[in-house]
């Protein structure tokens, strides 16, 4: 197997600048990618504008990287090993914990949809513990503004929607 090096990054926005890059050379449309990949829409263009709107995380970069049809090598980089050698002290070998990982794993489609799955219903269930705990911190008097506040939103929502629909004012 012989791979044709597309780019060089050694942080996040070189990672961006390749993905972009090749989003390019290929010739796909951000909307492509989010159907490809099965992100939500319109998440691809977030990811691969400049600056990014949104970070590649574990789910959206793994899915990125298969779509495109590319592989991350990591590579050493001996002056950057040289210049950090001295800064770290030796590692406690009983510590070493390292186990082998399948590196066939991250190539299967089935084991894929199954972990975005699971990364979907975690975010679910984070968001909703995130919600009941900036509650919890609220005095009733803030959590009554709060609501106020939302179903304000909502109305003035509707009747701009219902303006719309009949061509009258919003007011």
């Amino acid at each position: 197997m012989t791979f044709h090096i597309i780019g060089e990054a050694s942080g996040m926005d070189d990672i961006h600048r390749v993905l972009r890059d090749r989003a390019e050379e290929i010739g796909a449309s951000r909307m492509t990618l989010d159907e490809a990949t099965g992100l939500p829409s319109g998440y691809s263009a977030k990811l691969l504008c400049n600056p990014p709107i949104k970070g590649l995380g574990k789910l959206s970069l793994g899915l990125m990287l298969q779509t495109l049809g590319l592989r991350l090598l990591v590579v050493e980089d001996p002056d950057a090993t040289a210049a950090v050698a001295p800064l770290l002290p030796p590692k406690h070998a009983s510590r070493d914990t390292r186990s082998k990982v399948n590196q066939d794993i991250s190539l299967r489609p089935d084991i894929q949809a199954i972990v975005a799955r699971r990364v979907r219903e975690e975010m679910k269930a984070q968001s909703s513990r995130g919600g009941f705990a900036s509650q919890r911190s609220k005095t009733p008097e803030q959590r009554q503004a709060q609501g106020r506040r939302g179903a304000m939103a909502r109305w003035h929502g509707q009747r701009a929607s219902n303006a719309a629909a009949t061509g009258g004012p919003s007011e």
